[in-house]
């Protein structure tokens, strides 16, 4: 048997209760041959944490989703998640005709100047955007 890492499963305790772990398998030749000590990690509540954090992502996705007003984020210069509202707004087919889009490209040209000379070069002075791995956010109300 050749040793391998973690496998994650469920037991079930004798009160019946479901306990998330994540087994492991080592020989143990030294109390016989083909003996081997199985070990179980109780991950339950890194398990329960984790599909509450999905929940709370899922809730806040469908709110943003869900928003009136168009919200977008942007990533290196392109747009890369419009909700439903910025769909509409931007009376596109689906999101994938504005996804990887250039953000210039949603402003008239006679804004592409105000919002890029002024308002980005003053977030970036700032420092409060373009930080690695973090989405830019932007809220443009709806016309």
């Amino acid at each position: 048997m050749e040793e391998k890492k973690a496998l994650r499963a469920r037991l079930i305790g004798i009160d019946g209760r479901d306990i998330a772990v994540e087994l492991s398998v080592h020989w143990a030749r030294e109390f016989g041959e083909n003996t081997v000590i199985v070990k179980a990690n109780d991950i339950s509540k890194q398990i329960n944490l984790t599909q509450k954090l999905h929940r709370g992502e899922e809730r806040f996705r469908r709110l943003v989703d869900n928003a009136m007003d168009m919200i977008c984020s942007c990533r290196d210069g392109t747009v890369s998640f419009v909700n439903r509202s910025g769909v509409d707004l931007m009376k596109a087919k689906s999101r994938d005709q504005i996804l990887g889009m250039p953000v210039s490209e949603l402003f008239h040209d006679d804004y592409r100047e105000i919002f890029f000379d002024e308002l980005i070069e003053d977030l970036i002075e700032k420092n409060e955007i373009f930080r690695p791995n973090l989405p830019f956010w932007t809220d443009y109300p709806s016309m």
